[in-house]
């Protein structure tokens, strides 16, 4: 596996990976960009002034891009270990027309990476004023 011998190459710069988690994207919401996004972006510049090999990941492409599509886990490991494998081997599964999963770009990123960052946004918080007696 590739990704598996970028990883254990002590030649080679760690990897960091970076995650963006938020759906939403200059394509979602035109003309701004996340402050998920935009964190990711200043601590990839951090990390790579550190020195590190940087690698992105941005979920939003789910909710921007045609045909990105992450297909859940079947939990095939509540029924037995043995039937649970790593890269995940469910898919594709032609007979319900779940092809194309996109985690299989993804597992190389995430085996190759020495750091994970994940960035989520916070919604839902809401500043509250607090009555005084």
């Amino acid at each position: 596996m590739e990704a598996q011998q970028r990883h254990d190459d002590t030649a080679e710069q760690p990897r960091i990976l970076l995650i963006n988690g938020s759906p939403r994207s200059e394509h979602t919401c035109p003309g701004e960009m996340s402050k998920t996004w935009r964190l990711v972006e200043q601590a990839g510049a951090v990390f790579d002034a550190m020195g590190f090999a940087i690698d992105r990941l941005d979920l939003s492409r789910i909710t921007s891009e045609y045909g990105k599509i992450i297909h859940p886990c079947k939990a095939c490991v509540a029924t037995s270990m043995g039937l649970c494998h790593w890269p995940c081997s469910c898919y594709p599964n032609y007979s319900l027309g779940q092809t194309d999963d996109w985690m299989n770009e993804i597992y190389p990123l995430w085996v190759a990476a020495h750091g994970i960052m994940i960035t989520t946004p916070c919604t839902g918080i809401r500043r509250r004023r607090l009555s005084r007696p």
